[in-house]
């Protein structure tokens, strides 16, 4: 019997380095090696706040301070060119109601009375609260993690979503998944529950 011959794999071409006229030409003035991205980040804020917010460690405490003039009065509600002053308060309540809700559910969760994992949404409370509030009544939702807030604007109660989170199905709950906007088919197969 004959032995197969292998044939042998081809070798990677080597890169041949850039000049370094060539990565001085990119970005003039920076002093950054040409592999990493560099780039300004345009400050497009309407008001400047006088203070700064930096990082502090004292021994193995790492902690974020703020410097500066903390009295000046906050920013006025600006007109929209997409929302009416109505829509914007209302987004704002849904934040309010979210951070509230998850407050109480951190409070629960460190008394013990929580089944299973939290993932709170603290400090995210727009994005979740807003990109509900912008979809039409037929469009679908998929929550995920820290989204506590767009079931809140599909038409959750804080009870429902709070007895999820301790394990405690009544019927009432079932009824709150017909809120998220299923298809007929899905629907009509909750209500035969």
């Amino acid at each position: 019997m004959a032995k197969k011959k292998h044939a042998k794999k081809p070798q990677p071409k080597a890169r041949k380095p850039k000049p370094a006229s060539l990565a001085k030409q990119a970005r003039p003035g920076v002093s950054a090696p040409p592999s990493f991205r560099t780039y300004n980040i345009p400050d497009l804020r309407l008001e400047h706040p006088k203070f700064r917010v930096y990082q502090s460690s004292e021994g193995s405490n790492v902690a974020y301070r703020i410097a500066g003039d903390l009295s000046a009065a906050p920013p006025p509600i600006r007109d929209s060119k997409y929302l009416t002053r109505e829509q914007c308060v209302s987004i704002y309540r849904w934040m309010l109601l979210n951070r509230s809700m998850e407050t109480a559910l951190e409070n629960l969760y460190k008394q013990g009375k929580v089944v299973g994992g939290v993932y709170f949404g603290l400090g995210q409370e727009g994005c979740s609260c807003a990109s509900a509030f912008a979809l039409g009544p037929e469009d679908w939702l998929g929550p995920m993690i820290r989204n506590q807030g767009s079931l809140l604007v599909r038409g959750f109660s804080p009870r429902d979503i709070m007895r999820q989170y301790m394990a405690d199905f009544r019927p009432g709950c079932v009824v709150a998944l017909r809120r998220l906007g299923l298809p007929p088919r899905v629907r009509s197969d909750l209500d035969a529950r």
